[in-house]
């Protein structure tokens, strides 16, 4: 999401990611990480309190000219098509 000019302000990614990570600690899923036990000697866990690693998970993408929904959709569709 960038908004070039609203009212003078720009909100761009940055700005996404400061307002997530400002809010990322009410989202109790969010603060979890499966974690591998070294030499399998017990079976995965869940970590708690996890950092979030915004600049991986919170990137830009352009969307292709006049950027109405026809070309929101094929950027999602792209995104969406990668496996995790």
């Amino acid at each position: 999401i960038e908004l070039d000019d609203v009212g003078g302000a720009k909100f761009g990614v940055e700005e996404l990611r400061k307002v997530i990570h400002s809010r990322l600690y009410k989202l109790e899923p969010f603060r979890y990480q499966l974690i591998d036990i070294p030499f399998k000697f017990h079976h995965p866990m869940w970590r708690e309190n996890a950092e979030v690693d915004l600049e991986y998970h919170v990137r830009s993408c352009r969307v292709d000219e006049p950027g109405g929904r026809h070309q929101l959709d094929e950027a999602v569709g792209r995104i969406a098509s990668t496996p995790l």
